[in-house]
């Protein structure tokens, strides 16, 4: 399993991936649930239709559709290859049981209920518990029985899980969550203060923990030891919870704001991770190093990131030239020449789309065309780049040196050579913007290093980006203390 320790794995990537449904769903479903497979090679989303349930089986690595079920939910995994799920009947919802994905055949029936919102189930997968009208069952699964029915609260019951070892079970009805003990049925705690509609209530999987959202500026998090409370702080309402395998983790998520990704034994967010405005269902996979949410029509992904020991800043060394001697303490500068020379070896953008050991919470794009254009980050990067242009024209015009407007056009003349042909003429077009940024920052530094002047580190550090076939440009320029030069991902 991949742990989940944020000091060995980078949760702060983007979320650029996602699955939007077949182009045969109907426009008003809504990804409701999704979860993974026990073997983790599966994933499952949950549609509500206007025809009832489906469950849609993709692929967890290429992420293609695979199987499909109608009429059906995904369910809760009772043995390593079946899952128990509900389907509608004439009377109410059958409770079912379903192989794993892709095929998700339905193998038996253990019974039928009234109603039917949520099921959750045992760590071994002995008992479920069905929530309904007002009410919580508990059924046996190897024997098809129904063991207890407890009087929940008044209302629907939306949310419900089990404890590991199915002692302890707790249920939420809008603004109220109660616990039990499952064995007598016995309500043992009422959780109050808690404000607005939860999508889920989730036990830690070592049983210690008990997570649900709370109101609009915490998520809840209790002791299951002594139900002792802790608020975590988040900004909206929090329909979302999950654990990650090894119970180190809790992932919220919900109203317009970000999924955050908690210790449970501190009260500060390890990352926050940017994704979609309305998020009602989140599953790690079963090795801890993925996360799905769901959100309308999509399910977006992420991808935990080994972390490299540390994280380099980008120099001239082995970028430009040969590595230094260990014992030289000075980073090797190029002569104009070598620099120049070192242009027709570079392999222009040949990084897009790949993962960068200087930067792992980069602008992730759908294709060239979706980046804004230089009115954002690039705007003031063309505007430190002009300054310096300016500075090396007005020597050029002072000192009697046209040598060095030769040199820079000469240069940027080269590095557009090198680079494949833009697509089109539009200065806007992303890769246009990447190829003038490109040049500019080429020509500059062929320019300095003639004049004898200290290359600045925010330039040489731009041009090491090149130089190692990215693009040294976002879109987000709010902070630029909090956002340094992001490479470009185009997806």
């Amino acid at each position: 399993m991949l742990s989940s320790s944020l000091d060995a794995v980078d949760w702060q990537i983007a979320a650029a991936t996602w699955i939007d449904p077949p182009p045969d769903t109907h426009p008003n479903s809504t990804v409701e649930r999704v979860a993974y497979s026990p073997d983790g090679r599966h994933l499952m989303g949950q549609l509500h239709t206007p025809y009832g349930p489906q469950v849609m089986v993709y692929d967890a690595g290429g992420l293609e559709l695979v199987g499909r079920a109608e009429g059906t939910t995904i369910g809760v995994r009772v043995a390593d290859d079946l899952f128990l799920a509900s389907r509608s009947t004439d009377g109410g919802y059958g409770l079912v049981l379903r192989r794993s994905p892709p095929d998700g055949e339905v193998v038996g029936e253990i019974g039928e209920v009234e109603y039917c919102y949520a099921l959750a189930g045992s760590a071994d997968g002995s008992v479920v518990a069905v929530a309904g009208f007002r009410t919580v069952e508990l059924w046996s699964v190897a024997g098809a029985r129904r063991l207890a029915t407890i009087e929940a609260h008044v209302g629907v019951v939306d949310a419900v899980d089990l404890s590991p070892d199915g002692r302890v079970l707790a249920a939420r009805c809008g603004r109220r969550m109660s616990v039990w003990d499952a064995a007598t049925g016995e309500r043992t705690a009422d959780l109050t203060g808690l404000v607005g509609k939860c999508g889920s209530v989730r036990f830690s999987p070592d049983g210690r923990w008990l997570a649900s959202g709370y109101d609009r500026s915490n998520a809840g998090l209790w002791r299951v030891a002594d139900l002792s409370p802790r608020l975590l702080p988040v900004e909206r309402y929090q329909m979302a919870v999950a654990w990650s395998p090894d119970a180190t983790l809790l992932a919220t998520a919900g109203q317009r704001d970000a999924i955050r990704l908690w210790r449970p034994d501190t009260d500060q967010p390890l990352a926050a991770l940017r994704g979609p405005d309305w998020v009602t269902s989140l599953a790690f996979a079963p090795d801890g190093g993925g996360l799905a949410a769901a959100s309308g029509q999509r399910i977006h992904l992420w991808r935990a990131a080994a972390q490299p020991p540390a994280v380099p800043r980008p120099t001239w060394d082995p970028l430009l030239m040969p590595l230094a001697r260990a014992s030289d303490p000075l980073e090797p500068v190029p002569s104009v020449s070598a620099f120049v020379e070192r242009l027709g070896t570079v392999e222009w953008f040949r990084n897009v789309a790949r993962p960068s050991p200087w930067d792992h919470g980069c602008v992730r794009l759908s294709s060239w065309d979706s980046w804004p254009g230089p009115e954002s980050e690039a705007a003031a990067i063309s505007h430190d780049e002009q300054r310096w242009i300016d500075a090396i024209h007005l020597v050029a015009r002072t000192y009697g040196r046209p040598d060095l407007t030769a040199l820079y056009n000469r240069v940027s003349g080269l590095v557009v050579e090198n680079v494949e042909a833009p697509d089109s003429d539009d200065p806007y077009d992303g890769r246009n913007a990447g190829i003038a940024q490109a040049a500019g920052v080429a020509a500059v530094i062929a320019c300095f290093l003639e004049l004898g002047w200290p290359v600045p580190a925010d330039l040489e550090e731009r041009w090491a980006w090149f130089a190692a076939g990215y693009w040294p440009c976002g879109y987000v320029y709010d902070n630029p203390a909090h956002h340094p030069p992001y490479r470009l991902l185009v997806l």
